[in-house]
């Protein structure tokens, strides 16, 4: 009985004992991984600013992700994030000029400025201007030998943002070499959780 009565009274130490290592051993895992995510950043920065459509995440969201539980690793995008592969995705598309793909990337209220005639297009105008295009590629009057967008700025305001970069396009229409650089602003709103673009403006920095 006296064992019994001193294993009673010493077992509550025992739990708070064990309770406490796991607490500790849980405050230096997560000390650990945020240790590890600075590192991570550190040395991903300088690669990652001179790409066009670099992801850039800021130490403390990176660090977010690192310690988050090991389940969650990698499921889960932050929003500046997803919008950039959005913007990658369609320019991708505009290049092949790829109806198909743009069209579920654009909301149905979409407007489209050309910077250089003022023109105003709406969703189905520019559409079909895409389908001509997408003509005059299949028959090599249009070739895309380069389309990339450098210089991307993203600012957030809830669930839309404003989208600045530099477009540089070149190739050859109806067999004439082109090469335009463009300022480009695009206004981006996320819905049913998906970014889609609702509008363009571009500004002709230079052409040849």
């Amino acid at each position: 009985m006296n064992r019994m009565a001193a294993l009673i009274v010493f077992l509550p130490y025992l739990a708070a004992y064990v309770l406490l290592g796991l607490a500790n051993n849980t405050a230096e895992q997560r000390h650990n991984r945020t240790a590890l995510a600075t590192q991570l950043e550190r040395s991903s920065l300088k690669r990652q600013q001179h790409a066009p459509l670099g992801i850039r995440l800021t130490p403390v969201a990176f660090a977010e992700q690192i310690t988050a539980p090991d389940s969650q690793l990698g499921s889960s995008l932050t929003v500046e994030r997803q919008l950039r592969l959005a913007i990658d995705r369609l320019g991708q598309a505009f290049q092949r000029r790829d109806r198909n793909s743009l069209e579920p990337m654009l909301t149905r209220d979409y407007l489209h400025i050309n910077g250089d005639s003022g023109t105003v297009l709406d969703r189905a105008r520019w559409l079909e201007w895409i389908d001509s295009e997408q003509h005059a590629l299949r028959g090599r009057q249009l070739t895309i030998d380069r389309y990339n967008i450098s210089d991307v700025e993203i600012r957030l305001h809830g669930s839309s943002a404003f989208v600045t970069g530099v477009v540089v396009t070149a190739g050859t229409r109806n067999g004439q070499p082109f090469m335009r650089q463009l300022r480009v602003s695009n206004f981006w709103v996320l819905t049913d959780g998906q970014w889609r673009r609702a509008g363009f403006h571009d500004a002709v920095l230079g052409t040849t």
